[in-house]
């Protein structure tokens, strides 16, 4: 059970920090859009799409739906694999900013994949 808990304070921790850097970003872009909005949108994209998919995560744990920690987050972590090692890295639509935003995806998934890949060293460390 503790290291469930350790588990559920990292992702909270890194939930806290990828929404905190988001609303920042956002909060920059609005202060000054003309000016922050190509150094920052990039950024608060990415952080947006994190927190999301934790914030979702942490949901399903505080539900009691997650029996068994090392499946849900190896499933987890294998399903981002797969994603980022079988799709293109950038979508190919006519939208360009459609594509942009695919390749911030892929980037975002890369910043998730650190994520529980520490979340296993935590559940599998002695």
């Amino acid at each position: 059970m503790d290291k469930e808990r350790k588990i559920v304070s990292f992702l909270t921790k890194k939930y806290n920090q990828y929404d905190y850097e988001h609303k920042e970003n956002l909060n920059a872009i609005n202060e000054n859009f003309l000016f922050y909005f190509t150094w920052r949108a990039e950024r608060a994209y990415r952080c947006a799409f994190v927190a999301h998919t934790i914030k979702g995560m942490l949901n399903t744990i505080n539900e009691g739906k997650v029996e068994n920690y090392l499946v849900y987050l190896t499933n987890i972590r294998d399903n981002i694999i797969n994603r980022l090692t079988t799709r293109n890295v950038v979508e190919s639509s006519s939208c360009m900013l459609t594509n942009l935003c695919s390749l911030w995806e892929t980037n975002a998934r890369q910043d998730l994949l650190k994520i529980f890949n520490e979340c296993l060293e935590i559940y599998l460390e002695n």
